[in-house]
């Protein structure tokens, strides 16, 4: 799989670290991105060598010295292969721009050209399984093999971009006579290079020549790339650190970078803090960094106010506070917010701005997070709206405190019916998995801002006559099954259109030693799709098959002696009365 590369997009930076979750760079390699590019290239200069069934109707002027009984009632077919080589058109010619460089320590792919306002040439290097084509200085001819004909297929490439066309490399030489991929140094010339528009599919990546389609010449033209710093010690004055990325030194790397004067980073420079409303709280905009951040102390209440933007999460837009502990503390951080359709969120991070708790992960009104065991130092609580925030300030509470908690392990839970321990909130709890119910109330079921249960889930009408419903709905109810066994023939209920996560059958086998578990699950009716997976005794995943076929298969691996259990569930499209099935298991000969 390829990333087509085309323009580079910036990659979005978090202005707390590890806030939002990363994604890739855009220029990070492999043929699994999805293009943003819309044509493709590839002129075919091969030797055309399918029939020409066109009738010849030339007159035959060469005598036939060969008596001709036959009638002559058709003109002669030409079946003799076209050999003559269709040279691409160069409707544009040469190209310049600065020179770009990308490498991927761990795929290994390679990319160096030259980008302009107009185009970009891309040449491409890529280990499918075989290694990198591209081992140091050297030739690295263009198209020179049936693979390197084909974007899909290709692992030496040329590419050409522009704002509507993109154009595939069908011929040319790459001369490196210096690489350093750690460094990002290279110094290249490209030559006799033929370039073909095409398109190229977004999915199988295939290149496909345009019809009547462009084409793109370069006789010679040059690339030195050469990047501006490796490290820190590279980079100095009002840009002292390097950017690791793009290798380039920049006034900041994050926050921490910063001043209170100008708190955030936005990924070259430290500038001032954000405003997107009014009405905001007295330390705007130096408290939207951690170098303004207000000082908070265990006990405290702090009523303010922050801004977001309207209806959408204001990444920007934080209230930092400072928390410092003088010992190892148990603490728990309370946020609540007035308004309707809000949502307002905190992290607590520690002094290198690394997540230590999330109390974002929820849409709660208050918000709440205990952490336990946290050591001496300073901490951060940054508080950002999530979404729905309107122009104006919204208002928010935010108090911390110190907290002794119930439990840190379940077997802190002596309390009767309350055997769990919930490490969220550090409470004894009913349940936190089926693992602590039993087989009359299998299923743990639980609410947001509610407290747990075991009970029984029963989601349809006719499955009443299932061996074991609804006991079987969780691991300590499940219906145990000797093997071998003939085929088990039941019913399951589904969400309508939705996943039913509750809604199981679980099947438990004893296996006297290691071995493979054969499961085959089938059903009736159109649709459906109904999915299995086998889980230990403990509820960790062996294996499963959850896909759109009908039947699903799966071999599972047992590594060694105990119980396991097989669950059927409905994904999608059930209906709301129930649904027959058939589960047929087997241990397979050695």
């Amino acid at each position: 799989m390829k990333l087509i590369m085309g323009t580079r997009l910036l990659a979005a930076f978090g202005l707390v670290a590890g806030f939002a979750a990363c994604g890739d760079d855009a220029t990070t390699p492999g043929k699994d991105g999805t293009s943003d590019a819309t044509g493709d290239v590839t002129p075919d200069t091969r030797p055309d060598t399918t029939p020409d069934t066109t009738p010849d109707t030339t007159p035959d002027t060469t005598p036939d010295t060969t008596p001709d009984t036959t009638p002559d009632t058709q003109p002669e077919v030409d079946t003799r292969p076209d050999t003559e080589v269709v040279a691409p058109t160069c409707d544009q010619n040469g190209i310049t721009g600065d020179a770009t460089f990308t490498y991927n320590e761990e795929s290994g792919y390679v990319s160096f050209g030259l980008q302009n306002a107009d185009a970009e040439l891309v040449l491409e290097f890529y280990d499918l399984g075989d290694g990198s084509p591209l081992s140091g200085p050297g030739d690295y001819p263009l198209g020179d093999n049936a693979d390197d004909e084909n974007y899909a297929t290709c692992t030496t490439c040329g590419l050409i971009f522009t704002a509507d066309k993109v154009y595939f490399a069908t011929a040319g030489l790459i001369k490196v006579t210096e690489l350093d991929e750690v460094g990002r140094i290279v110094k290249a010339t490209l030559s006799d290079a033929t370039f073909v528009e095409v398109t190229i599919d977004e999915n199988t990546f295939d290149s496909t020549p345009v019809a009547n389609g462009e084409g793109w010449c370069v006789a010679s033209v040059a690339v030195q790339y050469e990047a501006e710093c490796a490290a820190d010690a590279d980079c100095s004055g009002a840009t002292p650190f390097c950017n690791t990325t793009d290798f380039e030194c920049v006034g900041c790397l994050s926050n921490l970078d910063c001043t209170s004067d100008n708190p955030v980073c936005d990924g070259t420079a430290c500038i001032a803090g954000i405003t997107v409303c009014t009405g905001d709280d007295a330390n705007e905009n130096s408290d939207d960094g951690p170098k303004g951040a207000n000082p908070i102390a265990l006990g405290a209440t702090v009523d303010a106010k922050i801004c977001g933007e309207d209806g959408a999460p204001s990444g920007f837009e934080f209230d930092y506070y400072a928390l410092t502990l003088a010992t190892e503390s148990n603490i728990e951080v309370t946020l609540s917010f007035t308004g309707a359709d809000l949502d307002i969120d905190f992290y607590v991070v520690n002094d290198a701005l690394e997540i230590v708790e999330n109390g974002g992960a929820s849409t709660n009104n208050p918000e709440v997070a205990r952490v336990v065991s946290l050591a001496a130092g300073t901490y951060y609580i940054a508080v950002n709206s999530f979404a729905g925030a309107p122009t104006a300030a919204v208002a928010y509470t935010l108090n911390v405190k110190a907290f002794t908690p119930e439990c840190t392990k379940s077997a802190d839970c002596l309390v009767a019916g309350k055997p769990a321990c919930d490490l969220d909130s550090l409470t004894c709890v009913v349940c936190v998995s089926d693992l602590d119910c039993t087989a009359a109330n299998p299923v743990c079921i639980t609410a947001e801002g509610a407290a747990s249960s075991c009970g029984n889930i029963d989601e349809c009408t006719g499955d009443e006559a299932d061996l074991n419903e609804p006991n079987d709905d969780g691991i300590k109810g499940a219906t145990a099954v000797t093997l071998p066994s003939a085929a088990i023939k039941h019913l399951i209920c589904g969400d309508g259109a939705a996943p039913s996560a509750a809604e199981a059958d679980y099947y438990k086998v004893t296996l006297a030693a290691a071995s493979a578990l054969s499961v085959k699950l089938e059903w009736m009716g159109a649709d459906v799709d109904l999915d299995v997976v086998v889980i230990d005794a403990t509820g960790t995943t062996v294996d499963d098959a959850a896909t759109s076929a009908n039947p699903e298969e799966v071999t599972a691996t047992i590594a060694t002696a105990g119980d396991y259990y097989i669950v059927v569930y409905s994904y999608e499209g059930a209906p709301t009365a129930a649904i027959e099935y058939t589960l047929t298991l087997a241990v397979p000969a050695p």
